[in-house]
């Protein structure tokens, strides 16, 4: 049920009577706990999930019986909050149709709304697909006080955002003039300031070379300008800031090149800068293409899964392509320009204050397509590929390769390679040619699902009480129906509780429940704060105090320790 704006506060409140809740007879995938489809009744109070059945006398149970349980999904990659964002609302909004205002309509919810919802309709679609927790993945410091703003009006999730570092121009000028432990005191400041969870690196100096003269980058050592600052230089000095920071989620890196016939190479070239330290590489599927092959492009995902598999260090996300219409979006101005003068389409672009960059065109990818046809087997092929789901998400760059959305289409392929087969007689053959996929046979089980969309994101970001089902655990809980038709049933869960509170129940929205915004709880330090100041004293155009939350949303934020 949608509720106004003016209300919305009272919702915690109202929804806080309920604090003592049983399901009872479901069949529990808890792979953090060792719990593989064992019937388990589950107890809540306040909020939490609390050991065996401790509540003797609970205000509410629900049978789940014949279902399947599993926590909260984490999406720990999408962009659906931010100023990029509300561009690419504006761009899509002739396809936006309007919902209605009181809609319960899980259906209604996901046709209408656009690719490119408002807040409000994506928390509810978050909600209903069995979501509770998504991290935005790209917010340029000039925008995260509007991303806050944006995140806090999103119901149903438990919510972070990352702040793009890697071209910022103060970090880069201080690091040209050699003075990286000034630049070290900017990271913090920024991140402390903004509210920020963690560091994201998009296409590392490659934005503000691309915005200076048209280069592109070539190489991690690729000097940027006249001075010695390098691809390598910056990503060196974000993964120090993180580590010494005690951030709890590494470096979430979109490499350089992507989308660029042979950029394996420079993708394993970044993992192997970082060897032995702790890194996250995003959208992995764009940055896994050989130079072989018809067309000048082929797989090189069993190149990148072999990398994988022997760095523990290592962590990814998938960002699988699929089918159906998308918007690519993100701060590689480079990869936006290039897009954007092969498909002719609508372009936007922004650039704010010198920190980053933005380019967005709306995209449909297609299976007859060679290209579009590969990047879907790519992304599949690393799926079943990995030895390790503990250190691999689910994702899609939403809305890069794909809405959320079709996330229960993606666990459908992975569980049934018949499905997959299906799906690959309409792509294109040539494409196909250069993959192993018609060869992979396997097929992930529940317990391997519960894993990537669940427990291997929440491990990965840091969040101890996210991703499981121990005592102690944020009471975010989805309950699906056990059928054949696995999209079905991860299309359309029976229940899902977030923090305790039914929000969806047989199929049909509740009334929506507010979530937590996450940040990393860095201090704000005068001392680091001082290289800021002098910065934004010579060329910002705001106050440096506008930067990030207000003071009211700064308190009510929940602090994650690394």
């Amino acid at each position: 049920m949608w509720t106004p704006p003016s209300t919305r506060p009272l919702l915690a409140h109202r929804i806080g009577r309920m604090t003592m809740l049983l399901i009872t007879g479901g069949r529990v995938h808890d792979p953090r706990n060792g719990i593989d489809g064992e019937l388990r009744d589950l107890a809540i109070e306040n909020g939490k999930i609390v050991h065996g059945v401790a509540v003797s006398t609970p205000e509410r149970r629900i049978d789940a019986s014949g279902c399947v349980v599993m926590p909260g999904g984490v999406d720990m990659h999408c962009h659906i909050a931010g100023t990029s964002v509300n561009r690419a609302r504006r761009l899509l909004a002739s396809k936006a149709l309007p919902i209605a205002r009181r809609c319960q309509s899980i259906r209604e919810w996901n046709e209408r709304g656009g690719l490119v919802p408002s807040t409000f309709v994506t928390g509810h679609r978050y909600g209903a697909l069995g979501y509770t927790t998504a991290i935005e993945a790209a917010v340029a410091p000039s925008g995260a006080r509007q991303c806050h703003l944006e995140l806090e009006d999103t119901p149903n999730i438990d919510r972070a955002f990352l702040l793009l570092l890697a071209n910022n121009e103060a970090i880069c000028d201080l690091l040209f003039r050699g003075e990286r432990e000034e630049a070290r005191s900017v990271v913090a400041a920024l991140l402390a300031r903004t509210g920020a969870f963690g560091i994201k690196a998009v296409n590392p100096g490659g934005v503000a070379l691309w915005k200076s003269e048209h280069g592109r980058v070539d190489s991690l050592d690729q000097k940027l300008g006249s001075g010695n600052v390098t691809p390598r230089t910056i990503l060196e000095l974000l993964v120090e800031c993180a580590e010494e920071l005690r951030l709890p989620h590494p470096v979430h890196i979109h490499a350089n090149r992507l989308g660029v016939p042979g950029n394996i190479e420079t993708t394993l070239e970044t993992s192997r800068a970082l060897d032995g330290r702790r890194h996250h590489l995003t959208h992995v599927q764009f940055h896994a293409y050989g130079a072989e092959g018809s067309g000048g492009y082929s797989s090189a995902a069993q190149r990148l899964v072999d990398h994988f598999n022997a760095h523990t260090e290592l962590t990814m996300d998938v960002g699988q392509v699929m089918f159906e219409e998308a918007l690519t979006l993100s701060a590689d101005l480079a990869l936006e320009h290039t897009l954007w003068q092969l498909t002719g389409k609508r372009y936007a672009t922004i650039d704010l204050e010198l920190e980053t960059g933005c380019g967005m065109v709306p995209f449909r990818y297609l299976p007859g397509s060679r290209m579009h046809a590969l990047q879907w087997a790519v992304g599949m092929e690393i799926f079943l590929l990995c030895h390790d789901p503990w250190r691999l998400a689910l994702s899609t760059d939403h809305p890069n390769g794909g809405s959320f959305l079709t996330y229960p289409k993606i666990i459908a392929l992975l569980m049934s390679r018949e499905a997959r087969r299906e799906a690959m007689r309409a792509a294109h053959p040539d494409a196909l040619a250069t993959t192993v996929l018609a060869d992979l046979t396997r097929e992930y089980t529940l317990q391997e699902i519960a894993i990537v969309t669940r427990a291997a994101p929440a491990r990965i970001l840091g969040l101890e009480r996210k991703g499981h089902l121990g005592p102690g655990a944020d009471a975010d809980v989805t309950v699906y129906d056990d059928t054949a038709d696995r999209e079905l049933m991860f299309r359309t869960p029976r229940y899902v509780i977030k923090g305790g509170v039914v929000i969806v129940e047989k199929g049909e929205l509740r009334e929506p429940a507010p979530g937590s915004t996450l940040c990393a709880g860095l201090p704000l330090s005068r001392r680091e704060s001082r290289p800021l100041s002098r910065w934004f004293e010579q060329h910002g155009s705001y106050s440096l105090e506008q930067l990030g939350p207000a003071p009211a949303q700064r308190e009510q934020m929940q602090k994650v320790l690394g």
